[in-house]
């Protein structure tokens, strides 16, 4: 097992050493040189991982028809994510969902925020995240807000020392297991649906909504579903048991109803705050227009 382990981590750093990266848009993007069919085909390799092609298989004939639950949700947000959303942030031209977030929301607030959530987010389901997280150290916190004079090598070295410090996460929790794989992984996409998802839909979908709005929405639901998270995961705040689930649902499916929180605050906050820019509405209604590449 050992050296089948060594000769294929030989094999990837070997590949790394070879194709090395020289800048950071070949770092984040691949250049943009990546095609729509070989895109695509990395996208389901990823989403094929241990998480769906292991321990997916392993819930579902542990839990029955409970367990399928999982692949429901699973597939269905992927089709729904791909199709909905994935265009219209690569037609925005960001590397980034904070970068995205920052100037569709014309807030360096908003990004702090986006960063913070995109870090909680990946640090659950760090092993499949790294890009994620290095480049948000990178690229957004020290970029964009910290050091915004850094030369393009000094954020390359910073966002492969995070993605480096990420890994070696990703090693204890693979020898320490919080739980299911599937499960640590709903809780992921239970804190992306809870922050992100709605700043992006209603970003891409919702010229209206402004930065306050988006900013309170993400706070308030990434907010909730850390409490609810810690407390009937973890036995923060008091702990609980089953019985003690708000409406019977357990963390891996809280992140619904923190998203549906999401959406009302965001509104809410909308509603008595100052209006979206004209020019920021312009920019929304570029990003739905259809361009022939």
């Amino acid at each position: 097992t050992y050296i089948l382990v060594g000769f294929t981590f030989s094999i990837y750093i070997g590949i790394a050493i070879w194709s090395r990266v020289k800048s950071t848009k070949e770092f984040y993007v691949a250049g943009g040189g990546v095609g729509a069919w070989a895109n695509g085909m990395a996208t389901a390799a990823d989403w094929m991982s241990a998480a769906s092609f292991i321990s997916m298989a392993g819930i579902i004939s542990f839990a029955g028809y409970d367990g399928a639950v999982f692949l429901m949700g699973w597939t269905g947000g992927y089709v729904l994510l791909a199709l909905l959303l994935a265009p219209y942030l690569r037609k925005f031209g960001k590397f980034t969902i904070p970068e995205f977030i920052a100037e569709r929301y014309y807030s360096q607030n908003a990004r702090l925020v986006a960063v913070f959530c995109a870090l909680i987010v990946s640090f659950t389901y760090v092993a499949g995240l790294l890009l994620v997280i290095s480049a948000s150290i990178s690229h957004d916190l020290i970029k964009r807000v910290i050091y915004p004079r850094i030369s393009e090598k000094g954020e390359l070295i910073i966002a492969r020392l995070s993605a480096f410090f990420a890994v070696c996460i990703a090693g204890y929790f693979g020898i320490n297991p919080p739980g299911f794989v599937a499960a640590v992984v709903a809780l992921a996409f239970g804190l992306a649906a809870a922050s992100f998802f709605p700043a992006i839909v209603m970003g891409i979908f919702y010229k209206k909504m402004n930065r306050e709005g988006a900013t309170a929405g993400m706070i308030a639901g990434i907010s909730i579903m850390l409490f609810y998270m810690l407390k009937f995961k973890f036995d923060f705040f008091g702990g609980g048991t089953e019985e003690d689930y708000w409406f019977g649902i357990s963390p891996e499916g809280f992140g619904s109803v923190a998203m549906i929180f999401n959406f009302f605050v965001a509104y809410f906050v909308m509603m008595i705050t100052p209006k979206t820019p004209q020019h920021i509405k312009k920019i929304v209604d570029n990003i739905r227009v259809p361009e022939n590449e």
